[in-house]
């Protein structure tokens, strides 16, 4: 009897150990459900990633991976939104990596002085199509 009892322990707590180190993934914790758009990243989440590289992923309050923007656009900005999937979200990649920080960077390393300031936000989600995109679009973007 205790041969049976101290074996399902043992069993027990391996379970709990396999799904503590190889349970959900980076995307499971960070994503979360959406009722427009069926899924997005969670709110002002952090976390390491180690699926490709090891990374640190911080998410913004509003669900995207990049940095805070305030709703109202500064004075003398132009403002670029980048929809995608998980080319543009670049999980895999450190943040001044990913395809809309390179972009912002050129941008204005490459304007006159006159020119606006540019600001590219990232509205990228790995695993979103068009008409996520779109209702992105429709129901974020344009506020």
């Amino acid at each position: 009897m205790i041969l049976v009892a101290g074996s399902l322990l043992f069993a027990g707590a391996a379970c709990e150990l396999a799904a503590y180190l190889f349970g959900p993934g980076f995307e499971e914790r960070f994503t979360i459900i959406d009722s427009v758009r069926g899924w997005t990243l969670r709110p002002g989440f952090a976390g390491w990633t180690s699926d490709e590289n090891h990374l640190y992923i911080r998410i913004n309050s509003d669900g995207l991976r990049d940095r805070e923007h305030p709703r109202a656009k500064p004075p003398h900005t132009l403002r670029i939104a980048v929809l995608g999937d998980s080319y543009i979200e670049a999980l895999q990649v450190a943040d001044n990596a990913t395809f809309s920080r390179v972009l912002e960077a050129q941008l204005n390393e490459q304007r006159a002085a006159d020119d606006p300031h540019y600001e590219v936000l990232s509205f990228g989600i790995a695993g979103w199509g068009s008409a996520q995109e779109l209702l992105a679009l429709r129901h974020y973007v344009w506020q």
